[in-house]
């Protein structure tokens, strides 16, 4: 089937497609309307020399389309800007995998089970095209070996954790209702109690069920990035203030009602949080330096190559 695409109306908004369900953040502008894929390219793309054919990118283009009923309009054109974002995704996977060898690592079939395992149970996939849901994994997987190859070390993770030198926090917490509970939970920590344990016990926050850990509640991370608490609640920042990773603040009162102690939580419990957040700016820089470095034409139909973004934007 060939898919015809269409800009979006000025009210769409930009269409995102995240790592964890169908791969990379595809946050792409509108354009001028396109009614078919007529061109005398043949090629959708081409990078380095690797072309990208006017087949192969309408195939995938018709799987997500299937994975994602909202990318298509009301009269059954894709929006231009899933097209750009789709090309964008191509150029990307294919420049980063040169990347890769470069620095000596190849894509394995175990690093393409683990790609796999994280999008089959994210809604669409299993609809999209065999074409597409493969693009899709080998895509996964190169962002994620190209993160850990590029991004932060774990010993630098850890460094930077234990100094303060990052913008993420992660704790434990318990509150109780009154200033005698939080003295007694207290003195069972100063007795080398399991911080956990006594959170589970004693406190009377919702957070008990798991051992105190506070989480974003939107996304569930369990580190929280400082700029976030510091503005939805800024009276837990200041206790914090000297406590080292493994130790606890001193009890506190809120001025809510009730009183509380935090833990900062080891390097060793969130270890995968922490160097997912200091290693993705670094890979994205190494990304971002990669693709600008990149020979990419596009057809003219779909825009054109930005490469100080790295991505298909509108002409």
């Amino acid at each position: 089937m060939t898919t015809s695409l269409d800009s979006p109306a000025p009210t769409s908004r930009n269409t995102k497609i995240r790592a964890a369900a169908l791969v990379a953040a595809l946050v792409i502008g509108g354009g001028s309307l396109l009614a078919s894929c007529s061109s005398v390219r043949t090629d959708a793309a081409v990078v380095n020399g690797e072309s990208l054919s006017r087949d192969t990118f309408e195939t995938l283009l018709d799987g997500y389309a299937d994975a994602i009923p909202t990318s298509r309009r009301d009269n059954g054109a894709v929006d231009i800007s899933i097209a750009r974002g789709l090309i964008t995704d191509w150029v990307t996977t294919r420049v980063l995998i040169v990347e890769l060898a470069d620095a000596g690592r190849e894509i394995s079939d175990d690093d393409l089970d683990e790609a796999r395992a994280i999008l089959e149970p994210q809604d669409g996939f299993a609809v999209a095209g065999p074409e597409t849901q493969e693009f899709y994994v080998l895509a996964t997987a190169v962002r994620r070996v190209f993160n850990d190859t590029f991004g932060v070390s774990d010993d630098d993770a850890r460094e930077a954790y234990d100094n303060g030198q990052t913008e993420i926090v992660c704790l434990r917490g318990i509150l109780t209702d009154d200033a005698a509970a939080i003295d007694a939970a207290a003195l069972r920590l100063a007795t080398g109690e399991d911080f956990a344990t006594v959170a589970a016990e004693v406190s009377t926050d919702s957070t008990k069920d798991n051992g105190g850990i506070l989480s974003d509640q939107q996304t569930g991370a369990e580190c929280l990035s400082l700029s976030s608490l510091t503005q939805g609640a800024p009276e837990l920042v200041a206790p914090l203030f000297g406590v080292r990773p493994g130790a606890n603040t001193t009890p506190f009162e809120l001025s809510t009602g009730g009183w509380a102690i935090l833990h900062v939580r080891p390097y060793d419990e969130v270890a995968t949080e922490v160097r997912d957040s200091l290693g993705s700016q670094t890979a994205d820089d190494a990304r971002i330096a990669a693709v600008s470095r990149a020979d990419v034409s596009v057809s003219g139909e779909y825009g054109r190559w930005d490469p100080t973004t790295g991505t298909v934007t509108a002409r």
